[in-house]
């Protein structure tokens, strides 16, 4: 009997640590899907943060300040924080589905861009020569390029590659898993001869699950080592920082379900014990009779 018992006992606690490490990535897996694997978490950050009507100013600023002597009033309204939000959320779009052919139109800006200049210069009796028209060109592509350089964020297509790398097995996976958590539990309470005893170990598999999801994010946060990294203008930094501390909080979140669980079977162990101690009581009595 007592060999019995103890190998109850290991099995009990490989099924457990099994069990637990499961969770754990369970929740974990379901916290990143929801936050910056999530395309419409990430457009809601960058919404939040004022991204589209930052990029728009600096974008216009940037292109104010490049050389060749056209006046500054010819780039005002040339682009608004509309035509940035559909290209952000193209190019956002893109990298989380794993577009590799999508490349962003900058046809019409740059048309629009010409079309600015020599209307300047016809209506102001300047001539252009052909020389002029090269150089124009030139700033035309620059004006281009700086555009697509600060609607382009620098983040999204590393964040798109882990995703796609995530969500090729994510449904079949989480669905795999919850099915083996389901067969563990029902394996573990079978092979104890007192049920409460099986419950507890299902309340040290989600205690354990949620010290291990706890532990990342609270690492993180507390070396703050993502804020170190350099990105610039401010509000791209501002906007990664918050996607990364966004995720971080919710695996916290995570933890917190995962324990929350695990002390809502602790009533569950008290209620299986008595009903075990009145059976074992009861039955002592009718032998006894």
């Amino acid at each position: 009997m007592k060999k019995q018992h103890i190998l109850r006992q290991v099995i009990s606690s490989f099924i457990a640590f099994v069990m637990s490490l499961l969770l754990f990535i369970l929740t974990m897996g379901a916290c990143l899907s929801v936050t910056v694997f999530h395309r419409d978490f990430v457009l809601d950050t960058l919404e939040k943060a004022g991204f589209y009507d930052k990029t728009v100013n600096t974008v216009l600023d940037n292109m104010k300040a490049l050389p060749g002597g056209v006046p500054a009033e010819l780039f005002d309204d040339l682009i608004d924080a509309n035509l940035v939000r559909k290209d952000i959320i193209n190019s956002v779009t893109a990298a989380f589905s794993g577009d590799s052919a999508y490349r962003l139109d900058l046809q019409p800006l740059k048309d629009s861009l010409m079309a600015r200049f020599t209307d300047y210069a016809a209506n102001n009796g300047l001539a252009i020569s052909e020389e002029s028209k090269a150089n124009l060109q030139t700033l035309v592509d620059t004006c281009a390029d700086v555009y697509r350089d600060q609607v382009t964020i620098p983040f999204i297509d590393t964040f798109g590659q882990i995703r796609l790398m995530f969500s090729k097995g994510y449904t079949v996976g989480m669905v795999i898993i919850v099915l083996l958590c389901a067969l563990l539990a029902l394996f573990l309470m079978s092979i104890r001869r007192y049920k409460h005893r099986g419950v507890r170990f299902l309340v040290y598999s989600f205690s354990c699950a949620a010290l291990m999801t706890a532990a990342l994010p609270a690492f993180v946060l507390i070396n703050r080592a993502y804020e170190r990294i350099h990105l610039s203008p401010q509000y791209v930094y501002d906007s990664f920082v918050s996607l990364v501390s966004s995720s971080m909080y919710a695996m916290l979140i995570g933890a917190a379900i995962l324990l929350l669980l695990a002390l809502a079977l602790l009533p569950v162990v008290r209620l299986l014990k008595k009903a075990e101690i009145r059976k074992e009581k009861a039955a002592k009595a009718k032998e006894e009779h």
